[in-house]
């Protein structure tokens, strides 16, 4: 019981500190882009990019994996990833409700950095009408049947506020790893 307290209280104080850093996030559910613009007076391009990639390598279990292409020159990485499993609530029972694929696009230049996901498409998912190809921006997932569309159109926006909690979170996480480094990266 103690333990559920501490935990209570961890959260709300750990939820306060993320409020506090004043962190401007571009986006909303269901936005296409979701973004975060980053300044680093006094650092050169290629440091940047350097310092994002060694983020990318800390941050996702294989970085090799998820990055598709990057460009020092241009000041580009392009990484794919996946958000974590969702919750879809068929009526009292909570089943897998699949998960959200998306493109993370850092740009790098000059002293500023922004990171930006976007592309982003359901895939996966317990319930028998749910297919692979949705967008996050739908409205009502559109490559669905319409066979449970009340439960699914309650279920829907729920899912897609999970999913943009994992993605504030991936870039509160760039953000904070971009602010608190120093120029002696180790990458």
């Amino acid at each position: 019981m103690a333990m559920k307290y501490f935990l209570l209280l961890f959260l709300i104080f750990f939820s306060k500190c993320i409020i506090a850093q004043n962190i401007e996030i571009s986006g909303e559910p269901g936005d296409t882009k979701i973004s975060i613009i980053v300044q680093k007076e006094g650092w050169l391009q290629k440091n940047l990019f350097k310092l994002s990639k060694e983020w990318v390598y800390k941050s996702f279990r294989s970085g090799d994996a998820v990055i598709q292409t990057e460009d020092e020159e241009e000041g580009k990485i392009l990484c794919k990833s996946f958000s974590k499993k969702l919750v879809y609530m068929n009526t009292f029972v909570k089943m897998d409700g699949g998960r959200f694929r998306y493109f993370l696009t850092i740009f790098c230049k000059d002293n500023k950095l922004k990171a930006q996901i976007s592309d982003i498409v359901h895939e996966g998912g317990e319930m028998s009408h749910m297919r692979d190809g949705s967008k996050y921006s739908d409205e009502f997932p559109s490559t669905w049947s319409s066979f449970a569309k009340g439960q699914t159109s309650k279920q829907w926006p729920k899912m897609k506020a999970q999913a943009f909690e994992v993605f504030k979170l991936v870039l509160t996480s760039f953000h904070d790893y971009i602010n608190s480094a120093n120029k002696d990266s180790e990458f």
